[in-house]
């Protein structure tokens, strides 16, 4: 387990650096309560990977993929997913081998279909600029 506390997306690159050296599997888990910095995590790490997609919160469409030279980076938002059937009927599972990264937000309804072996992040909001990010290996 890593703790990280960043005030600014600046600082995010000892942790995108943690997360490449270690990610052994290409998924990676989000949570933390609404505006504790998922998204902007998001939006920061595909960038940083090489991507020039644009990136936006796919809460409507569930799921949004971006390139990243021949690859795909899958972001999904789990937040309106209410029961795993619901998961399943979307395809969810034929994802997880397809995608350079599996980028999931709002993860729990998820979690029984995960293998060990994925990173989950846990944001916690400390003040109105600082968040704390816990990355634990699963």
């Amino acid at each position: 387990m890593q703790e990280f506390t960043v005030k600014s997306i600046s600082e995010y690159t000892p942790l995108f650096s943690a997360i490449i050296a270690e990610n052994e599997s290409n998924i990676i888990v989000l949570s933390g309560d609404l505006g504790s910095g998922k998204t902007t995590f998001t939006k920061a790490f595909i960038k940083r990977i090489g991507s020039t997609d644009i990136v936006s919160s796919p809460t409507f469409s569930i799921v949004n993929a971006y390139a990243l030279g021949e690859e795909t980076i899958y972001h999904f938002d789990l937040y309106r997913i209410k029961n795993i059937d619901e998961l399943l009927d979307l395809g969810f599972e034929e994802y997880l081998d397809n995608g350079k990264y599996i980028i999931i937000e709002w993860p729990e309804v998820a979690l029984p279909l995960l293998q060990d072996g994925y990173l989950s992040l846990e944001f916690h909001i400390l003040n109105n600029t600082s968040r704390k990010i816990t990355v634990t290996r699963i």
